[in-house]
């Protein structure tokens, strides 16, 4: 079983049937914190998956905030990837 840690917000790891499964941690309307998991066939479809969701979160608000978004994902991801995790 593969556990990539990227930041607070998303974790990836492998099911018995060798899905990856994005795992987002997040805080609801009422404020208390839940998961939501999503499969995928291969890590890059995660990875990147990872990503789309990041810049939806930003709801867009504008270009500095997008790519503030994408480039503080992209370090995450990258060490995770480099600590094994």
């Amino acid at each position: 079983m593969i556990v990539m840690k990227i930041n607070k917000e998303f974790e990836i790891t492998t099911d018995k049937d060798k899905n990856y499964v994005l795992i987002q941690t997040y805080k609801t309307k009422v404020g208390t914190y839940t998961t939501k998991e999503r499969y995928y066939p291969t890590l890059e479809k995660a990875l990147v998956d990872c990503l789309r969701l990041g810049i939806l979160e930003t709801e867009l608000k504008d270009l500095k905030t997008v790519l503030n978004t994408l480039n503080k994902l992209e370090k995450d991801i990258k060490k995770s990837l480099k600590e094994g995790k």
